[in-house]
C-alpha cells in the first residue's frame, strides 16, 4: 500500500500548501482519494507526484466542509467513472 499527501496544511517538498485535506491511497487493487481538498491544489500536486486522477476508482468524501470535498466538481470534470462514498453531500 501506498499513501501519498496531495493536499496538506505544510510542505516540505515541491508541493503546494493548502488548508484541507487529500490524501492519495494506492493498494494492488484500487486507486483512492480519501478527501479532495478545496481547490485546484489536488491536481497541481498530484501531477508533481506523477498520479494520474482519472484512474482513481474510489473517492471517500470524510465530511461535509468545503476543505475536504470542495473540489469534487473539478474532479467528476477529470473522472466521473469513480466510486463517490459520502456519508451527506448536502453541507457542502
Amino acid at each position: 500500500m501506498r499513501i501519498v499527501p496531495l493536499v496538506e496544511n505544510t510542505t516540505k517538498s515541491e508541493l503546494k500548501a493548502k488548508h484541507g485535506l487529500s490524501l492519495y491511497i494506492e493498494t494492488k487493487l484500487h486507486k483512492i482519494l480519501f478527501d479532495l481538498g478545496s481547490d485546484n491544489t489536488l491536481f497541481e500536486n498530484a501531477v508533481k507526484r506523477n498520479i494520474d486522477i482519472s484512474k482513481v476508482d474510489t473517492v471517500i468524501i470524510s465530511h461535509g466542509h468545503f476543505d475536504h470535498g470542495g473540489a469534487l466538481k473539478k474532479f467528476l470534470d477529470v473522472n466521473s467513472s469513480a466510486n463517490i462514498l459520502y456519508k451527506n453531500l448536502l453541507n457542502f
